[in-house]
């Protein structure tokens, strides 16, 4: 086994991470998504985007066998289904050494062994949670009633709205300081706008929810960042959100729609837009940036 950086001009090693990726697409869409966008960095490079990525791949006889990535916003994004043999571990110790890891995010089983061959393991957490992974094929979407609602893109008049919007879920979710996620927030509206893939949903005149794909491919879309306000929550106002959000991407030609779910009211959401269980994901952040130690050197 070799663990080796990917480089963007290696068109055959893309092409076969790209598909180990997609053996686990529920699992793999923040990757795969960085790689399509075009923000896999080469090595050595700085990464001056959020979600730009670094990323190596471990060959063996039969091919890939494991993928991490590592985006600008310190979080890892692994691949790696089966055991992290020795001089795997020393490897992956060695290409993230000196690297600041703010967390992981990935398949659960994946995500906790790659958290314990780099020795993070017990490096305190500001959020340790196991989300169950779902998807559909948008053929099979069962719509709910929608009469009366209608999705609207985020304008720039709805731009401090769905900041706050935001604030509120980064301090519910991922309990972060109120300072950090106002932060955070203008950051994440900033991106959807330009990216156009979020979607305020409107009741009337009144802004009830809001929607969003935080990771496309051709084809398919991962939904995210999905949040109801306290003034109307409970009345499935998320759930018709994310129905029209996914009626306006099937008609536009996706095909697939995965997501992992924070909550047993989201888990029944999705459920009832005719999601099927695909897996566990894992969502790590730890208390400040961790930092691996190089193999042979005390931390």
């Amino acid at each position: 086994m070799r663990l080796v950086a990917l480089d963007p001009s290696d068109a055959p090693r893309l092409a076969a991470t790209r598909a180990f990726l997609a053996e686990d697409l529920a699992g793999a869409m923040f990757p795969l998504a960085a790689i399509h966008a075009g923000r896999l960095v080469r090595p050595g490079a700085p990464l001056t985007h959020p979600y730009a990525l670094h990323a190596w791949v471990a060959e063996g006889e039969r091919g890939i066998a494991g993928f991490i990535g590592a985006n600008g916003d310190g979080m890892l994004l692994p691949r790696w289904p089966g055991p992290i043999a020795p001089e795997a571990r020393q490897a992956l110790g060695s290409a993230l050494a000196g690297v600041p890891i703010a967390g992981l995010v990935g398949p659960a089983a994946d995500a906790s062994a790659i958290v314990a061959a780099l020795g993070l393991d017990r490096t305190p957490r500001r959020t340790s949670q196991v989300e169950p992974g779902y998807a559909l094929d948008l053929d099979a979407l069962a719509m709910p009633d929608t009469a009366g609602l209608a999705l609207r893109p985020i304008e720039g008049g709805d731009a401090g709205l769905v900041e706050a919007w935001r604030t509120d879920y980064l301090r519910e979710l991922q309990h972060l300081g109120t300072a950090e996620a106002e932060r955070r927030a203008a950051r994440d509206v900033a991106t959807w706008r330009a990216a156009g893939t979020h979607r305020i949903l409107w009741r009337g005149t009144v802004p009830a929810a809001l929607t969003g794909f935080n990771a496309t491919l051709p084809g398919v879309v991962q939904v995210g960042a999905v949040f109801v306000p306290r003034p109307t929550r409970n009345r499935g106002l998320g759930r018709r959100a994310v129905a029209l959000h996914l009626a306006e991407a099937h008609a536009a030609g996706t095909r697939k729609a995965v997501l992992f779910a924070a909550g047993l009211a989201a888990e029944r959401a999705y459920r009832a837009l005719g999601f099927w269980r695909a897996g566990d994901m894992a969502v790590i952040e730890f208390q400040a940036r961790a930092k691996v130690a190089r193999p042979g050197v005390s931390p």
